[in-house]
């Protein structure tokens, strides 16, 4: 298990901008690797010192993968499992999920399982552009309900210890789910923290009137990034419209957890909608006159580099006018 300061590593790092590890899943090919095929995972690994974890990792990666496949109603085809040489590979990331690439990188030396658990979590996300309050808490439950499925009755505590006891240290200090951490966390780390702890006991209160293996069927139904049409189809999907389609799949009530933690219960009585594509604005007066000038002076602009060409034209015509009488003078 993993020490409070580390797990505090994980969830601080993990809204982070994504596009800085693109080039993790490369770095984990290069010269001095190994790789080892299981049923449905490739792990690319060190060539010296992971030997003696991979047996472990092994039997880890096989329990995680069908747990995952249960409790988020998915199944995986293949899961690329990059174990990275060392830690600068990942920046200020502890470990990564590349879910549309069905890709995880964990460095060697920090290798951890609870951390993989995560990022296994993480990929049960597939094809949903879904906020960060809704993407951590989920894969944070998700362990947590892994280790219920192990009868690992410690881990199970450890895990709701650690978030009750922030969420008591910082009762003070207001949360900012509803609104969804950013990507770049701008926010100092007693609300980060607090906001984590706050949206783990939401997602576990929602998870217990309405199953995960439900809440992702029915938000790919209807925000599958595959399926949707149009520049927006990437778009982080509502908190309104995750709210309706959990409601649409339990008949318990929903709406009081998410009062309780801040967010504004929309009217779901119509069905959720991706975002409507933005109407181009019409041009106002300024852009207008603004639109006009730079036509003029651009046929201003066109017409003296006209006159230009035909000055030089006759300059050179009158120069060599000068040079053919010139030598008409100087045969005489």
């Amino acid at each position: 298990m993993k020490t409070q300061k580390q797990k505090l590593k994980i969830l601080l790092a993990a809204p982070a901008l994504l596009a800085a590890l693109v080039f993790c899943a490369g770095a984990a090919n290069a010269a001095g690797t190994k790789q080892y095929e299981g049923k449905n995972y490739t792990v690319i690994y060190p060539a010296s010192g992971f030997d003696d974890k991979l047996q472990d990792f092994n039997v880890e990666i096989s329990s995680i993968i069908p747990f995952v496949e249960s409790y988020g109603a998915i199944k995986f085809d293949h899961i690329k499992i990059n174990v990275l040489s060392n830690s600068k590979q990942l920046g200020i990331y502890t470990a990564d999920s590349l879910i549309e690439q069905m890709t995880i990188n964990i460095p060697a030396q920090y290798y951890n399982a609870e951390a993989v658990y995560h990022e296994f979590c993480h990929l049960a996300q597939y094809h949903l552009s879904l906020p960060a309050w809704f993407a951590e808490s989920h894969a944070e439950v998700c362990v947590r309900r892994y280790y219920e499925h192990l009868k690992a009755a410690d881990a199970v505590k450890e895990h709701d210890d650690f978030y009750a006891q922030n969420q008591k240290k910082y009762e003070n200090v207001q949360s900012r789910i509803p609104e969804d951490l950013p990507k770049v966390n701008k926010f100092p780390d007693d609300v980060s923290i607090k906001s984590f702890a706050d949206e783990y006991f939401m997602m576990k209160a929602i998870t217990n009137v309405a199953p995960m293996a439900k809440i992702l069927p029915k938000l790919r139904e209807d925000f599958d990034v595959t399926t949707l049409k149009g520049p927006h189809r990437y778009d982080i999907i509502s908190n309104d419209n995750i709210i309706c389609d959990v409601n649409a799949v339990t008949s318990k009530d929903v709406f009081s957890i998410f009062q309780k933690y801040g967010f504004k219960i929309p009217d779901c009585s119509a069905k959720p909608k991706p975002a409507p594509e933005p109407v181009p604005a019409a041009p106002n007066a300024a852009a207008s006159a603004a639109n006009s000038s730079d036509t003029s002076t651009g046929i201003l602009i066109s017409l003296t580099g006209i006159l230009a060409v035909v000055l030089l034209s006759l300059m050179i015509f009158g120069i060599f006018k000068l040079i053919k009488f010139a030598l008409a003078r100087f045969r005489k």
